[in-house]
């Protein structure tokens, strides 16, 4: 089968020209031999090229074939064609091979010109000439059109996943949301009702033990550890509503809560110096992103004091050109961080890949150097100037 680009390349030649197969047998006419046999479009086209030639020209014909299959040129063969109403038109014949499968047998291509003039070999170049240019501007044409719609396609391809991205953005920061509001709530209801009921009983037990203290059988009921425990339920208390979210956050601000896990975590973990530096002020960190700072710093410090074993940590948060800088560094053991990062179970709420997770959601880069024995570094750059695409909780 003729692809369309050379069918329309042959219809688009105004010299008479037909192809045939090795024996001679048509494979397909241009309209321009139809014109000159007067042959309608709505006849069949020929089996054999040669029935369309006076008998005393098919043999050299056939001989002009059979040297042309072997490699040699003909050009400019004198030959006759039979027209439909019985003239004979003199012609010159050009025969050439065409390959256009490689594992196919070649097709010839019989070209036509009405024998009136003698053209010069010069003439006769640059047709040949104007037929090759002729045929790379249909094969270029072709390619260009086709790159032209591949272009399109991938562009609308571009804008579909841009689309997926931002929806899966949204998500994202939906999930957040969501997440932040639970914590916030549960947080609320174990420190104003659980809470205040657990103070409350303390406060019941230790009047009791003022008004009724020798009165009472305390060998038997044991009010001092009672109330013990219960100062220790109560503490417990209020330290997960501070790790699910901190009052101060809302009430105080992100600097003043920064600086209180920073002091609670020392506590925590004897033998750890923290060393906060915030050089920025409340009113410079947008509502929606202290939440966000919050989280990465608490995480970040978390594995430093928990898993790096480090002794020093430093934690720097600063305002450059619009730009939030957290800074995280400790001197502990470090870690592989292909390793870990490969295996971190991303929906655990907290990790690395977490705290990449809401960085990049604010539009903000996340970056973390470590090394075995060598300590770690985290930093996250969030963008709070006007047009980023901030978190909004």
């Amino acid at each position: 089968m003729l692809s369309d680009t050379i069918i329309a390349f042959c219809n688009a030649l105004r010299d008479p020209l037909a192809l045939t197969d090795t024996l001679g047998r048509v494979v397909m006419i241009n309209p321009a031999f139809r014109d000159l046999l007067v042959h309608g479009p709505e006849e069949s086209e020929p089996l054999q090229l040669f029935q369309l030639m006076p008998e005393h020209r098919r043999r050299d014909q056939v001989t002009q074939l059979q040297a042309c299959l072997r490699g040699e040129n003909i050009v400019s063969a004198t030959s006759e064609l039979e027209t439909r109403d019985g003239r004979r038109v003199p012609v010159r014949l050009t025969l050439s091979l065409f390959h256009q499968n490689p594992d196919a047998e070649p097709l010839v291509v019989w070209t036509f010109k009405p024998d009136r003039d003698p053209v010069p070999p010069l003439v006769r170049k640059n047709l040949i000439l104007e037929n090759e240019i002729q045929s790379k501007e249909l094969v270029i044409d072709h390619t260009v059109n086709a790159l032209e719609a591949e272009v399109s396609e991938r562009r609308e391809v571009e804008k579909e996943l841009e689309m997926s991205r931002r929806q899966l953005r949204m998500l994202s920061q939906k999930t957040l949301e969501l997440l932040e509001s639970d914590r916030q709530m549960i947080a609320k209801e174990l420190h104003d009702s659980i809470g205040a009921s657990l103070a409350a009983i303390k406060f019941s037990l230790e009047g009791w033990l003022e008004m009724y203290g020798e009165q009472l059988p305390s060998n038997e009921i044991p009010f001092d550890r009672i109330i013990t425990h219960i100062m220790e339920t109560i503490k417990e208390t209020k330290r997960i509503s501070a790790n699910l979210r901190p009052t101060t956050l809302d009430d105080l601000g992100l600097l003043a809560t920064a600086q209180w896990f920073c002091r609670n975590l020392a506590g925590l973990y004897q033998g750890i110096r923290i060393t906060p530096r915030f050089d920025v002020s409340e009113a410079d960190i947008p509502e929606a992103m202290k939440i966000v700072v919050y989280r990465v710093m608490q995480e970040a410090l978390s594995n430093a004091a928990k898993h790096g074993q480090a002794q020093n940590i430093s934690v720097s948060l600063i305002l450059i050109d619009g730009h939030l800088e957290l800074t995280v560094t400790d001197d502990g053991c470090g870690f592989d961080r292909e390793s870990v990062m490969g295996t971190e179970d991303t929906l655990s709420g907290f990790g690395i890949n977490s705290m990449r997770e809401r960085v990049e959601i604010c539009d903000g880069r996340f970056d973390i150097r470590t090394r075995i024995g060598e300590g770690t570094r985290i930093h996250a750059s969030l963008p709070v100037g006007s047009g980023s695409a901030a978190y909004r909780p």
